[in-house]
C-alpha cells in the first residue's frame, strides 16, 4: 500500500477522539507492519464501540478519504465506520 494511505491513516488517528494509549499503540503497530486497512478498521471499531464523539469536520474528512480508497476487494474497514 502506498505511503499516502499510511500517512492518511496516521493523520486520521492524530485527529481522532481516541485517547487510550493501548489503542493508539495498536494502531501504530499495525501501520508499522503495513496493515493500513486493519489499522483503519481498528480505529473505526474503537470509535464506534466506545461511542466516542467526533466532529462534523472529522466525519467529512474521513468520508472524503474513504470514498477515494479502494483496496483489493471488499474490506470491513470500509463498512465498519
Amino acid at each position: 500500500m502506498s505511503l499516502s494511505y499510511r500517512a492518511r491513516v496516521v493523520a486520521l488517528l492524530e485527529e481522532s477522539p481516541l485517547t487510550a494509549e493501548a489503542v493508539t499503540t495498536d494502531v501504530r503497530h499495525l501501520l508499522s507492519h503495513g496493515e493500513e486497512a486493519l489499522a483503519f478498521d481498528t480505529m473505526c471499531s474503537w470509535i464506534y464501540e466506545d461511542a466516542l464523539p467526533i466532529t462534523r469536520l472529522y466525519t467529512l474528512d474521513w468520508w472524503q478519504w474513504r470514498t477515494r480508497w479502494t483496496p483489493r476487494g471488499p474490506s470491513s474497514a470500509l463498512t465498519s465506520c
